[in-house]
């Protein structure tokens, strides 16, 4: 039953190859032997790729998205591998946890690597943090900034408005005082 549900699932051309295995085993070996090879090419372009990320003149989101999506189709690539033998389950000294946080402190300083150099006192301060924040943490604080910036943008803005109106109806009205009039014929 399990080998017809699999073969069911497949695209006719991959079942076409393997319609012929016994059993269900015998299936998923074969298909993990020919398809469950890290794709070389791909991983290197994926990882090529991050390291050329940066922010340029995308907004935070978008930048973080993009990393994301980077980080996500390197882990479908290329994930990090599972413990067969069940001794991760008894482990005492958290190398799992260990593996994890490095990783997690890898895309935090990718995330840093590429901001616009706007964000320079925040990196200092998000690097100083002990222990370091996961990325997404991080991108909260660089938001709050974000945001803060455009506001100050945005009443910035308003207040040379405002002095350049000031300062035109000023002129105009000192124009209009200090204008000879001629007497008309």
């Amino acid at each position: 039953m399990v080998l017809r549900w699999l073969l069911n699932s497949m695209s006719k051309s991959i079942r076409d190859n393997v319609m012929y295995s016994k059993t269900s085993k015998e299936l998923w070996t074969e298909l993990m032997e020919r398809y469950g090879q890290v794709n070389a090419l791909e991983l290197y372009q994926l990882k090529k790729d991050l390291g050329n990320n940066s922010q340029d003149n995308f907004s935070l989101l978008d930048y973080y998205s993009q990393l994301k999506r980077n980080w996500e189709s390197i882990d479908t690539v290329d994930p990090i591998p599972e413990c067969s033998c069940g001794t991760l389950k008894v482990c005492t000294c958290q190398m799992m946890k260990r593996l994890l946080d490095r990783e997690t402190h890898s895309k935090l300083i990718q995330l840093l690597m590429g901001l616009n150099s706007s964000y320079d006192s925040v990196r200092t301060h998000i690097l100083s943090m002990d222990p370091l924040p996961p990325d997404n943490k991080a991108l909260g604080l660089l938001q709050k900034i974000e945001t803060h910036k455009q506001l100050s943008e945005s009443h910035s803005d308003a207040a040379v408005e405002a002095s350049a109106y000031v300062s035109v109806r000023n002129s105009s009205k000192r124009s209009a005082v200090s204008e000879p009039s001629w007497p008309s014929n």
